[in-house]
């Protein structure tokens, strides 16, 4: 998978309130979308069509499964283990064409990727996100 992370204003501003104030009560979630989205700093939720392959779910990120924040590089790193997974278990199968970070509780894209080319989706495919790393570079005032 080759592309860029593209992290929308929305979903900015609320990594930084999330980063700081670490609110317990938001409820993340990893999905895959299916329709041709180019991601800007403009991409919300309405722009997304979810997955609707046989057997598809949203990933709960379950933040007791993020690991402690180390230093590689001068970049702050947290893995998530164990990492997205999506399994296609029944048809319809489906091209999907990337992923996203979902908050859940306010409806607000996180982070979206899209895959350069699309991923079918049949009985047996899976997609990991391995390895899943939240990236922290620095703030700037």
């Amino acid at each position: 998978m080759i592309g860029v992370v593209v992290i929308p204003n929305e979903g900015k501003l609320l990594w930084d309130q999330w980063a700081v104030n670490a609110n317990p009560d938001d409820r993340l979630q990893f999905g895959l979308f299916a329709n041709d989205v180019d991601p800007d700093d403009d991409t919300v939720f309405a722009d997304v069509t979810p997955s609707a392959f046989g057997g598809f779910t949203f990933f709960d990120l379950d933040k007791t499964n993020l690991s402690a924040a180390v230093i590689v590089a001068n970049v702050s790193q947290i893995l998530l283990d164990p990492p997205p997974q999506f399994i296609c278990t029944t048809a319809p199968n489906e091209d999907v064409l990337g992923w996203y970070l979902l908050n859940y509780t306010t409806s607000t894209i996180m982070a979206i990727f899209q895959f350069e080319d699309a991923l079918t989706m049949r009985p047996g495919a899976s997609i990991t996100l391995d390895p899943c790393k939240f990236l922290l570079k620095g703030f700037v005032p």
